[in-house]
């Protein structure tokens, strides 16, 4: 049986450290791919989180980083960024208890937090850090009843998790926002969906990033004095690399051992069927451009 070559880009996205974990590039070496990896960067905001060492010691073939345009034809090549990610260290706890708590000595009370999402990975898991910290959170049945949502506004802190499919109504917009009572003053919007027309979330249109973590909320006509920022860091997961990291590429490890047979099995000829759909939504001069 033939296993097709694999070459694992260096990441071009400042602060990305994640990457595909050295356990799961081995065990596709040991499968029978000739996996290379590109050499990481020196640069600290391009760094990947494991030493190139790390996947030579398990077989793979280190290559100067750049060389991936010219790779051989039929050579699959991924890189390292993705969003799902790891429970959060304790470090990261203790930061946000101490945050928690001089918000709660401004207030005078804890402050309350909601999550829409929160059946889903990043959702629960935020519900779990939020646990963690002494916060106590309330769901949104997002399916039940559509949007805008008013109970969203009753609380301090809203992050919203959820996939977007399909054309929602919003869950908040600015009449919401500007009427009087109004305890929300920070959005985390982990889907960032800022750029789809149907973002449920149309009060902000920036992605932010770690140097500049948030932005500024405009109420028009704003009957209230709490201002209103949005987090929208588009891989935020990169503040844990390395749990990330190991977390994501363990939950691929079986379907990753599969890439031999991606012309047969389910989860890549489902991917392959979505990506050639998106594709034909493109302009014809983009799906003829080359990467």
């Amino acid at each position: 049986m033939s296993y097709f070559p694999i070459l694992l880009r260096a990441e071009q996205k400042p602060l990305e450290h994640r990457s595909f974990s050295p356990s799961v590039i081995g065990s596709l070496v040991k499968a029978g791919h000739p996996v290379s990896v590109s050499r990481s960067s020196t640069d600290p905001n391009f760094r990947r989180i494991f030493d190139d060492e790390e996947y030579e010691a398990v077989g793979a073939t280190l290559v100067p980083t750049g060389t991936w345009p010219n790779a051989a034809p039929g050579t699959l090549i991924p890189r390292g960024g993705f969003r799902p990610q790891e429970r959060p260290s304790q470090e990261l706890v203790e930061q946000i208890r101490g945050d928690v708590a001089v918000i709660e000595k401004e207030l005078g009370r804890k402050p309350t937090t909601m999550v829409l999402g929160a059946l889903g990975r990043c959702g629960r898991d935020a519900c779990d850090l939020f646990a963690a910290v002494g916060l106590e959170t309330t769901d949104i049945q997002e399916t039940r009843t559509p949007g805008p949502y008013k109970t969203i506004v009753e609380h301090d802190i809203f992050l919203n998790a959820i996939y977007l499919s399909e054309p929602i109504p919003p869950f908040i917009n600015q009449e919401l926002l500007a009427q009087p009572g109004r305890k929300l003053g920070v959005v985390c919007d982990v889907s960032c969906d800022t750029t789809n027309p149907h973002n449920p979330l149309p009060i902000y249109s920036i992605n932010t990033t770690f140097d500049e973590p948030t932005v500024p909320v405009v109420v028009e006509n704003d009957q209230n004095k709490t201002p209103l920022s949005v987090i929208s860091i588009d891989h935020i997961p990169s503040m844990l690399p390395r749990e990330s990291s190991v977390s994501f590429s363990d939950g691929l490890r079986e379907a990753l051992l599969q890439l031999h047979q991606k012309d047969t099995y389910r989860m890549w000829t489902d991917a392959a069927k979505l990506f050639n759909e998106k594709v034909a939504e493109l302009p014809e001069a983009l799906r003829a451009k080359e990467a």
